[in-house]
């Protein structure tokens, strides 16, 4: 069971980092610099 919690967990946690650089990416992609300070 907590092993089982743990998966979830870290789906839940994979999706949200997922659907933010999703977010960063598409409202930084007129600033390529500040992109690249970021992901460097």
């Amino acid at each position: 069971m907590i092993n089982k919690e743990i998966c979830i967990n870290s789906n839940i946690a994979f999706n949200l980092s997922m659907s933010s650089n999703i977010f960063m990416s598409k409202t930084l992609y007129d600033s390529p610099t500040l992109m690249e300070i970021i992901f460097s």
